[in-house]
């Protein structure tokens, strides 16, 4: 509640100056222990704040909205123990009836990288092998496909994520298309691509079945930089045992170098997600890992999560 007075008093004067409209504050916490193996030897055990995010959202009308996000969380980089990051910083507009435009920082929008959830611990594999940004600096349009069949998007952006800025960044824009598309309810399915410069070129298939109590969600990627092409894909299934209860599996894969013996890596997961409260979301992760990169001993890693949000009512 602390962190909720103190970002009430940095916005102060912003809410004064907004207008008409209406503003709401979110509060995100993710409190994890890690404890990370190799080789039967333990390499890591931590409690640590993963995740601290403050957002505010702000609706000047039905057609101008804008999110500022800012990410708080356990860090050795600074000198007290902590870590800050920009996460969302842009101002929606409405341009048609099932058209809105973007601008500033947001979500990359690709592959699963974009409404990933966080079903496991884990990042989608795109972010998890550095592929994609979940946030970049840019413009984005995008809307829904007519009847409820989906959605689309084409953004561009700066390529390198929301971690650099100024030199950091090149002069080529990375150049973004994204499609989802649901034939029959339950099923959606989608394809992704990411182009920057002469030797930059990602693509990415998505797939999601709804089957009752149980989901599968599944990912192919393709990336080419330069003449190295990689390829992985992963799988992830899901099941409903009990309204508070998901059973959580997943498996990746991925090549580095197709050209290359001895670089690929495997990745398996499996857990439980149990839900206190679904909304406001209160839940438990409990998850292990193992990441055995070919030619190497096996990684574990045991993380169990206590995750809670919160919002305040419009003002």
């Amino acid at each position: 509640m602390a962190w909720m007075v103190l970002f009430l008093g940095l916005l102060g004067p912003a809410h004064i100056c907004a207008g008409a409209g209406a503003t709401k504050l979110k509060v995100y916490t993710w409190f994890r222990y890690t404890m990370g193996t190799k080789g039967g030897d333990i390499e890591k055990s931590q409690f640590a704040v993963k995740r601290g995010y403050l957002r505010w959202e702000h609706k000047f009308s039905d057609a101008v909205r804008s999110r500022v996000t800012v990410d708080i969380f356990s860090s050795d980089e600074g000198p007290h123990g902590a870590g800050l990051k920009l996460k969302d910083a842009y101002v929606e507009f409405k341009v048609a009836p099932e058209v809105e435009l973007k601008a500033g920082l947001q979500k990359t929008y690709f592959g699963l990288i974009y409404d990933w959830e966080y079903i496991t611990v884990e990042k989608a594999l795109e972010d998890k092998q550095k592929l994609v940004a979940s946030r970049d600096y840019g413009i984005s349009v995008g809307g829904y496909l007519p009847q409820g069949y989906g959605e689309w998007r084409l953004e561009v952006a700066n390529g390198e994520g929301y971690n650099k800025a100024g030199k950091d960044v090149d002069e080529s824009p990375a150049y973004l298309a994204n499609l989802r598309v649901i034939p029959i309810p339950g099923i959606t399915v989608g394809a992704s691509l990411l182009k920057e410069g002469g030797d930059r070129l990602l693509v990415a298939g998505t797939g999601r079945a709804v089957l009752g109590p149980a989901e599968v969600w599944s990912e192919f990627l393709r990336s080419e930089k330069g003449d190295v092409v990689s390829l992985g894909f992963m799988l992830m299934p899901v099941f409903g045992i009990h309204p508070k209860v998901d059973i959580v599996s997943r498996c990746d894969y991925w090549d580095k170098d197709v050209d290359e013996d001895g670089d690929s890596l495997t990745r398996y997961i499996a857990g439980l997600n149990y839900y206190l409260i679904r909304e406001p979301k209160v839940m438990v992760q409990a998850f292990w890992e193992r990441e055995r990169q070919e030619g190497e001993d096996p990684e574990d890693e045991l993380s169990i999560q206590l995750r809670w949000e919160f919002a305040s009512g419009k003002f």
